[in-house]
């Protein structure tokens, strides 16, 4: 039986989510912080509020931002490392001649 091939990442759309992801760490940290500084009741996602009522700000940053943090570096790691070059086989050469 042959074994399936997982489906390839590129860099790039690593990156963009990574940095996706960390803004939004970001955004929610800049967001908790200006509703902590004004008073009276606030509504947000129901999410976001179970989180900060769980764990605070740090909670709700952390959900997001680790998952950007790893994405971004896993797309580091695939952009230096690179992708290895696939052999040229005698029907690819054929293919490449084929009229």
């Amino acid at each position: 039986m042959a074994e399936e091939q997982t489906p390839k990442v590129p860099g790039w759309e690593l990156l963009i989510g990574g940095v996706l992801f960390t803004a939004g760490a970001v955004f929610i940290w800049f967001y908790l912080s200006n509703l902590e500084k004004t008073p009276g009741p606030h509504r947000i996602h129901w999410l976001l509020a179970w989180l900060y009522n769980t764990g605070g700000k740090g909670l709700c940053v952390t959900v997001v931002g680790i998952p950007g943090a790893l994405m971004l570096f896993a797309a580091v790691w695939k952009m230096l490392r690179g992708s290895p070059k696939r052999e040229r086989t005698s029907k690819d050469e054929d293919d490449e001649y084929e009229e």
